[in-house]
């Protein structure tokens, strides 16, 4: 994913020979690798790297209760340590095992060295898009300025029953998830030697719980802010999405080649047209056909490509990245795993009070038990939903002009989202502590967090949109003013 002019003939030789593709990738070749490959890695590597670190944290937490591991520190980083190795590692270990992707990149698999083979690739990169299963879309806010993603995109969507496998994985949200994740990874980790360094010196009790609440209360204030300044950055550039939309023309749309005036960078050295390639393969997808207004073949193409762009492509995409930006399987995924490894003292502690209960006490102390572990979880997505809450918040008053300093825009708005999220969590960790094993209370406070999170993130199924593929009109591209800052960043 390097720039276009740093072109190695070794990457071809990474390409291989297949009548199937999984996963045919559609990116723009000036946004960052990295941010790209956190994207990926994110897509492929996060519901494994989940079940990898809950499926540890429950081995270790039954071995620590058989006094098969001691009750230590080192035991909780096991948990972590397995998330974050799996989200890395995931798609070695599974080459392993069992039939790896077969995932189409362009830079691979086109090769860049050799002009009349890149040539060919130009002109069967249709027949590359037909046979592939899933386009994945890295969306960056000049995706749409590119003459190569918009080609792709539209070439998938010319088969209507393959609309539905157009996966959209936007570049700063899939950054934004794992330095947020990172976090509450961070924080659970700081909790957990909070908690067993203050247990070990007073017991568990409510002073402990209160003192462990209040370091983690100030840490998160130290560290959202900064989530939070990246987050209404993303959520501005959907929020221009429409517009960049209605202006699409192909003519205007930008590629290398042209850009350099068809000059290497690097050696001077005449660069063929790619735009001649993409127009000479939209001119047979589009043209007008005998019989159909348009005139002479070919002479339309341009403006029928628009067309589908603007009354096809875009409602489609819009109903997606405006209202939900991220699948919320992968917000699950790689934030509730920061939960995962406090499982290795959470079943030490409940595993040594079964002995002592009666039986009809037993579902009641273990529902107390779950209830203080899954609180946490629960927080994270809580703080992620209000997050995009207070980020459009933001976004209503920066349009009306109500901070002009985006330090003052956060200084008025993020210490509400603290200390909700931190009270709603702190109400359920205390009905805990601070009742009788035998009761049931923190149940209350529990049920509150979770209805409250899932409001913020939009479970509830939201009503069916018409397809323009179903027949009818096309919704229109255009959104009222007032509108088009109402962004929801997740998906279920």
């Amino acid at each position: 994913m390097r720039s276009k002019f740093n072109v190695n003939a070794k990457n071809y030789l990474l390409s291989k020979e297949t009548s199937r593709l999984d996963h045919f990738l559609s990116h723009d070749w000036g946004s960052s690798r990295w941010l790209k490959l956190v994207a990926l890695l994110v897509i492929h590597n996060s519901g494994p790297a989940f079940c990898a670190s809950l499926a540890t944290s429950l081995l270790v937490g039954v071995l620590v209760s058989c006094k098969l591991l001691p009750y230590s520190l080192w035991t909780v980083l096991i948990g972590h340590f397995s998330f974050f190795f799996v989200f890395c590692f995931w798609q070695r270990i599974r080459g392993l095992f069992f039939r790896p992707l077969m995932v189409f990149l362009d830079t691979l698999c086109i090769a860049q060295h050799d002009e009349k083979l890149k040539q060919k690739g130009i002109l069967g990169l249709g027949a590359f898009l037909v046979n592939s299963k899933k386009l994945v879309v890295l969306w960056t806010p000049r995706y749409f300025e590119r003459l190569w993603c918009t080609f792709e995109i539209a070439t998938f969507m010319k088969d209507p029953d393959k609309r539905g496998q157009i996966h959209i994985m936007p570049l700063k949200m899939g950054a934004l998830v794992v330095m947020y994740a990172a976090f509450w990874h961070v924080l659970g980790l700081s909790y957990a030697i909070f908690y067993m360094t203050r247990q070990a010196q007073t017991g568990a009790g409510i002073t402990t719980t209160m003192y462990t609440s209040g370091l983690m209360l100030a840490f998160a204030g130290l560290v959202v802010p900064v989530v939070f300044y990246f987050g209404v950055g993303f959520l501005q550039d959907l929020a221009d999405l429409p517009q960049r939309f209605e202006e699409f023309r192909v003519q205007d749309a930008k590629c290398y080649c042209c850009s350099n005036g068809h000059k290497h960078p690097k050696t001077g050295a005449s660069l063929p047209c790619d735009r001649r390639l993409v127009f000479k393969t939209l001119r047979k997808f589009y043209h007008a056909r005998d019989g159909e207004p348009g005139g002479e073949v070919g002479e339309d193409y341009m403006d029928r490509f628009n067309t589908v762009v603007r009354e096809e492509l875009a409602p489609e995409l819009l109903s997606t990245l405006q209202r939900t930006g991220l699948p919320l399987r992968y917000l699950v995924c790689v934030l509730t795993s920061a939960t995962h490894p406090s499982l290795c003292f959470f079943i030490p502690r409940w595993w040594s009070q079964l002995p002592e209960l009666e039986n009809g006490a037993v579902l009641t102390v273990t529902l107390r038990f779950f209830v203080n572990w899954a609180c946490f979880g629960t927080a994270c997505l809580f703080s992620a939903g209000l997050m995009n809450k207070m980020g459009k918040v933001a976004l209503r008053l920066r349009r009306h002009g109500v901070f002009r300093s985006h330090w003052c825009m956060q200084a008025m708005l993020l210490p509400p989202l603290v200390l909700v999220t931190g009270l709603l969590w702190f109400s359920v960790v205390l009905s805990v502590v601070a009742t009788d094993h035998s009761s049931l209370l923190c149940l209350a406070p529990f049920s509150i967090q979770v209805v409250a999170t899932a409001v913020l993130l939009g479970v509830a199924p939201s009503p069916h949109r018409r397809l323009p593929s179903e027949g009818g009109e096309s919704p229109k591209v255009q959104q009222p003013a007032e509108e088009r800052c109402e962004v929801d960043i997740f998906e279920v």
